[in-house]
């Protein structure tokens, strides 16, 4: 009797012990019979819920994997499609801009050759001399801007480097007033462009990058000042 009842006792828990190694040890379906009395067969019952419900929820995970490396896989796609996109249209505007460039060359280069000319004649007076070196100084800046336009995959990747050379500011002032001055006049506004004594001399510095930032100030400082003057006064600092 004592045999039988030990036997009825240690065979479900051997059972469920040997189900709780397989687990253990990574198996996701494994189950363990209900056997013996009523109280292991209740653990035995809640040892498989148990493995169901952990076996349910890993059988979920990975359905939500598979699902993110699908949507892994598809975004990655996209993200190519759109990188190959965008590279093409890169090389489109580049091609664009660089035949425009040329393009737009050949009739500035006539202009400043006919301005070259006027500047020749000894019959224009002052005032008409002034005009021909404003149309002729416009005409060299917008040269130097479109060879800023054909040198604009080096300026897009970051490589632009500063080439300073010897610059006199009173000159480079004068040459923008010049040339904004007429934007002025139209807007009703008094232009005034100082250089003090002290900064009247030559500088080390990237004249064309200086020339650059100063005229897109003045020009923004003409378009948004409704009345009035704007002043671009150079000093030299200690």
């Amino acid at each position: 009797l004592l045999r039988m009842l030990s036997v009825r006792l240690t065979r479900p828990l051997r059972a469920l012990s040997q189900a709780m190694w397989r687990a253990e040890q990574g198996e996701v379906d494994v189950r363990t019979p209900t056997l013996g009395p009523s109280d292991l067969q209740g653990m035995s019952l809640a040892f498989n819920r148990m493995i169901a419900a952990l076996q349910e929820r890993g059988d979920e995970l990975q359905r939500h994997r598979d699902h993110l490396e699908l949507l892994v896989r598809n975004r990655t796609t996209e993200l190519q499609v759109a990188k190959d996109r965008a590279e093409v249209a890169s090389q489109a505007k580049t091609d664009f801009l660089t035949r425009m460039s040329h393009e737009l060359r050949t009739p500035l280069n006539a202009i400043m050759g006919y301005a070259q000319i006027l500047q020749l004649d000894p019959t224009l007076q002052d005032r008409q001399q002034h005009i021909v070196r404003t149309i002729h100084d416009s005409g060299d800046h917008l040269l130097k801007l479109i060879v800023d336009i054909l040198d604009l995959a080096r300026i897009e990747a970051g490589k632009t480097d500063l080439q300073p050379s010897a610059c006199q500011l009173l000159g480079l002032t004068t040459m923008l007033e010049d040339l904004v001055r007429i934007q002025a006049s139209d807007s009703g506004l008094a232009l005034q462009v100082r250089c003090s004594p002290c900064a009247q001399l030559t500088v080390l510095v990237d004249q064309k990058r200086l020339r650059q930032v100063l005229l897109n100030l003045l020009s923004n400082a003409l378009k948004f000042t409704p009345s009035g003057s704007v002043t671009l006064d150079i000093k030299a600092l200690p």
